[in-house]
């Protein structure tokens, strides 16, 4: 899946860790604002289906389409609020030092970030 956001963020470690937070904070509200348009539209056709008092294989499947586009945007969601604690946890990565970090100072952290991932 393309998403320019994600191509972005990947890039970010070149910006000041505010102006990181902040983005992904804007982002995470803009998710939020297009899943409730979502979750209000499906409350809308579901008004009209009952309404009609009809069913048809598109209304189903565009139902089973809209479903899907609302777990997505609550993932997109949680991953934003994961990251940004992730990212504040970890805040002393753009603090300017000569010498890189080392692991052992964030290995729990990291972990915990991808806990799910690496099993």
């Amino acid at each position: 899946m393309k998403n320019p956001f994600l191509m972005k963020s990947f890039f970010m470690d070149n910006l000041p860790l505010e102006e990181v937070l902040f983005k992904l904070k804007i982002h995470k509200n803009e998710r939020k604002e297009r899943l409730n348009k979502m979750n209000k539209l499906v409350e809308e056709r579901w008004l009209s289906i009952k309404e009609r008092n009809i069913m048809k294989a598109r209304i189903l499947l565009s139902s089973a389409v809209l479903k899907r586009g609302i777990e997505q945007e609550k993932q997109y969601i949680k991953w934003c609020e994961e990251t940004i604690q992730f990212i504040e946890q970890c805040q002393t990565l753009w603090d300017d030092q000569e010498e890189p970090y080392s692991l052992d100072e964030f290995d729990a952290i990291y972990l915990n970030y991808m806990q799910g991932v690496l099993e």
